[in-house]
């Protein structure tokens, strides 16, 4: 039976009018998941100390896209390594420099925009072999800086020492808004002897990174 044409209007115009729904959801969730994907992109080079690629053991080789500082004059406890990692083939290893009122560390900077939320998280591991003793620590920080170059603000983070578990992989992070007029941001994570030079040990960094939430 021939369906009256006011009838056969209504459903294809409702045909259609799906069509356009249809359509305009997949584009609303393919912006969504697309913003979701570049708020969630990895912002460090390098995090996993992938690179550059060692030989089997450990290497005094330097992880690429991380500038190394160290108190102790030419001196640092730097080691890449494919003995432990937590993610990839490749870690850090980091040994303490055994002199009192000491520090070393890694920093990466990177752009940001002023108001935006970071979180910057990272995974180590107490050496079984050498691991952390008295007062020696690690810690995380942020360093905010303006167009010049000048320090608008510097924000410490989690620390772990002694008591980091030495037959697991231990998470820290933190989340901070950029301040205003903050161009870059300086990650660091540094290791620190403070009270007895005699306080030594070492631990493994990995899966380092650095995101924008929001």
């Amino acid at each position: 039976m021939r369906k009256p044409e006011a009838e056969r209007t209504r459903i294809l115009l409702g045909g259609r009018a799906l069509i356009v729904s249809l359509i305009a959801f997949g584009l609303c969730a393919g912006t969504s998941v697309a913003n979701e994907d570049e708020e969630e992109q990895e912002l460090l080079h390098n995090p996993g100390f992938e690179y550059p690629l060692i030989e089997p053991g450990f290497s005094l080789t330097k992880p690429e896209g991380w500038l190394a500082f160290s108190s102790v004059s030419g001196r640092d406890g730097f080691r890449m390594t494919t003995e432990v990692f937590h993610a990839g083939d490749q870690a850090l290893h980091v040994a303490s420099q055994d002199e009192r009122n000491s520090f070393q560390g890694l920093t990466q900077e990177i752009p940001v925009e002023e108001d935006a939320v970071y979180e910057f998280s990272l995974y180590v591991h107490n050496d079984p072999a050498e691991p952390l003793s008295g007062t020696v620590r690690g810690q995380m920080s942020i360093e905010w800086k303006n167009a010049r170059g000048e320090e608008i603000r510097r924000q410490w983070g989690p620390e772990w020492n002694r008591r980091l578990a030495r037959h697991e992989w231990t998470q820290f992070s933190m989340t901070q808004r950029a301040p205003r007029d903050a161009v870059t941001a300086v990650f660091g994570i540094t290791q620190f002897n403070e009270q007895r030079s005699r306080d030594g040990g070492a631990f493994y960094l990995d899966s380092v990174s650095v995101k924008r939430k929001r």
